[in-house]
């Protein structure tokens, strides 16, 4: 991540007075909605005030009428008292379901006041998140400088490729995964979606791997602090007043999400300034990377839990970093160098005294690591790190600063991107990786930049019209809005055209750690399986529904909670 002092996306003092504008803007949009709310209260009030003493006074007048007839006696007067009696019933009816409308129209004003009210806000805040002065405008601004770098450099080779032909491409290649997706479905399910087969070596070995995956997802997802719990994951953890602690609050929030005694927790570290990384894959400028160890004696296990980020920047963080070499049991792997470099440093603080610690206070204890998004990668790094390979394809320690040939197993949820093939491959016993959905993050790889040159560069290329076609084919399907008819000659020219685009896509990229289970919700139920070709399924950014929503920690735990 970029240095909260760098350059934002617009000059720095424009980016201050939009912040300083959106922030104003918004107390005022709140204050005009409580002072719009409560207009509108009081003139529902007013007016059925005015009601009931409408309804009041036409009772009076009709009650003193009646009384009168009925003092004159007679027939004629008993009838004229029944329709007196009537009168007054229809006229209270109409007065009660009058105030039943007025007071509906009320209400929804003050909820259409409040929604509208929100979204405008949430514009201006998201505009403020760009253009201002922010951490998400800074992580803009570094893929901006990223992109014009690596286009600049591959131009000099191929040709220059403007930002018209890079929205062109993209759109288009967006287009055809879409319209060829159903056809490709089975040819991707021989490939790399097979069926679910026995999950690899896992721990704990006591409970099946659902259970550890399902418990584990909420240790990550808690690491991101009472905060996030609360309104993001609707957590109903209520903080108690600052003298009543005898805790942290950040223990007791981890505490609440985990159903593990606060007084397990071991060590929590919520500020470590060189924790992070920045778009260099350098650390001490970044930001802070916070962990948890605890104790876990349900399982026997002492968990380590890495917090990742969320926001827009997490993502360009993914796509701003390059790659380094690191030597493992005599072979060279490639590696995301700003993950690698945060997990080594972590490796470097207290963190190994602790686990140290631990582990030879519970001498059968095994060390369980997890994360979500950039956490998990650090985690799944961190694991790499401290273990070795086992005779029967599981892992144990092996450090020297650790008691050795413990069991050790990492579960990471929504990883990045941080491994080469080889590396995944040889850690499929030691790392569980679980993707939601069309979670876009573990595509993200500074390759996926360099493949958007290529596709760029072919529609720019384009002598044969391919670009129109394909704009045509997608106009054409919109209002027709079925696919299904189309001729087995139209298929096979889309297929096609998609097929070339990613033969020019061949930029070095690196895939998710482990061994990689897709989870994915379809309707009221919810599928797992072990991806075989993780390479080929995500070896490119897939444009669809859900690929950004599908990332939350929240929506993890929710499709785990389904299976």
């Amino acid at each position: 991540m970029t240095s909260a002092t760098g350059p934002t996306l617009l000059p720095t003092s424009v980016a201050s007075i939009i912040s300083l504008l959106s922030k104003s803007t918004s107390v005022s949009i709140r204050l005009g909605t409580l002072v719009g709310a409560t207009l509108l209260d009081t003139a529902r009030t007013g007016t059925l005030a005015s009601l009931e003493v409408s309804r009041a006074a036409v009772e009076g007048i009709v009650r003193r009428g009646s009384h009168g007839v009925v003092a004159r006696g007679g027939r004629e007067a008993a009838e004229l008292e029944g329709w007196a009696s009537k009168g007054m019933t229809a006229f209270n009816t109409s007065i009660s379901l009058t105030e039943l409308i007025i007071s509906t129209a009320f209400e929804l004003g003050q909820t259409t006041l409040s929604s509208i009210s929100g979204i405008v806000e949430t514009s201006v805040l998201t505009l403020d998140s760009i253009f201002g002065s922010t951490e998400t405008s800074r992580a803009i601004n570094e893929i901006v400088k990223l992109v014009r770098e690596e286009f600049k450099d591959s131009s000099e080779h191929d040709g220059e490729v403007g930002i018209k032909d890079i929205v062109a491409g993209l759109t288009c290649f967006a287009i055809l995964q879409y319209r060829t997706r159903a056809h490709l479905e089975e040819e991707y399910t021989i490939v790399y979606e097979t069926v679910t087969r026995n999950p690899g070596p896992y721990y704990p070995t006591a409970f099946h791997l659902l259970h550890n995956l399902r418990k584990y997802i909420r240790f990550a997802a808690a690491s991101y602090g009472a905060r996030f719990m609360r309104f993001l994951l609707g957590s109903q953890f209520l903080p108690l007043p600052t003298a009543e602690r005898e805790h942290h609050l950040e223990h007791l929030a981890f505490s609440f999400h985990t159903s593990l005694p606060v007084d397990t927790i071991l060590l929590s570290s919520h500020y470590d300034p060189s924790g992070g990384f920045d778009s260099a894959g350098h650390t001490g400028t970044g930001r802070p990377l916070v962990h948890f160890v605890c104790v876990d004696h349900e399982a026997a296990a002492i968990v380590v839990t890495c917090r990742g980020t969320l926001g827009l920047e997490d993502a360009l963080i993914d796509l701003t970093c390059e790659y380094t070499s690191v030597t493992l049991r005599g072979h060279s792997y490639r590696v995301h160098k700003g993950m690698y470099n945060s997990a080594t440093l972590l490796l470097r603080s207290r963190l190994l005294h602790n686990l140290a610690t631990a582990l030879a206070a519970y001498p059968s204890y095994g060390l369980v690591l997890t994360g979500h998004s950039l956490g998990g990668g650090v985690a799944a790094l961190v694991s790499i790190l401290i273990s070795t390979p086992h005779q029967n394809g599981a892992f144990t320690t092996f450090h020297p600063a650790l008691p050795q040939d413990r069991p050790i197993h990492c579960y990471a949820f929504g990883s990045p991107a941080i491994v080469c093939e080889p590396l995944r491959k040889a850690t499929r016993g030691l790392v569980t990786t679980v993707v939601n959905g069309n979670d876009v993050v573990p595509s993200l790889s500074i390759g996926v930049v360099r493949d958007f040159h290529s596709v760029a560069l072919s529609f720019r290329e384009d002598t044969d019209g391919v670009l129109g076609e394909v704009r045509r084919r997608f106009l054409r399907g919109v209002f027709c809005a079925s696919t299904t008819g189309k001729s087995e000659e139209e298929w096979n020219w889309e297929v096609a055209v998609l097929k070339t685009l990613r033969a020019g896509m061949r930029a070095e990229k690196l895939v998710p750690p482990g061994e990689v289970w897709r989870v994915v919700r379809e309707g009221g139920r919810v599928r797992a399986w072990v991806v075989e070709d993780v390479q080929g399924r995500f070896g490119e950014v897939r444009f669809g529904r859900g690929c950004f929503g599908d990332h939350s920690p929240g929506a993890y735990e929710e499709a785990l909670e389904g299976l």
